[in-house]
C-alpha cells in the first residue's frame, strides 16, 4: 500500500480508548520493539509526556 500524501485528518475531540477495550489481534501493536530500546526511553516518555491529558492532545504533543 502506498501513502497518499494526503495530510491526516485533524479530531481534536479523539479520545483514548481503554487498553481492555481493544480487540486482541490489536495488542501486538502496543507491544515493545527490538527496533525501539523502550527500556531506555520510558522514563523520558513518562517524564516528557506523562502528565499531558490522553487522546488527541497528547499524540499532537509527542507529533510536536
Amino acid at each position: 500500500m502506498q501513502d497518499s500524501g494526503e495530510t491526516d485528518e485533524v479530531n481534536p475531540d479523539a479520545t483514548q480508548r481503554p487498553l481492555e477495550t481493544l480487540p486482541a489481534d490489536m495488542l501486538v501493536y502496543l507491544l515493545g520493539s527490538r527496533y525501539c530500546e523502550t527500556d531506555r526511553l520510558s522514563n523520558f516518555a513518562w517524564s516528557t509526556f506523562g502528565k499531558i491529558p490522553q487522546g488527541w492532545t497528547l499524540v499532537q504533543a509527542i507529533v510536536d
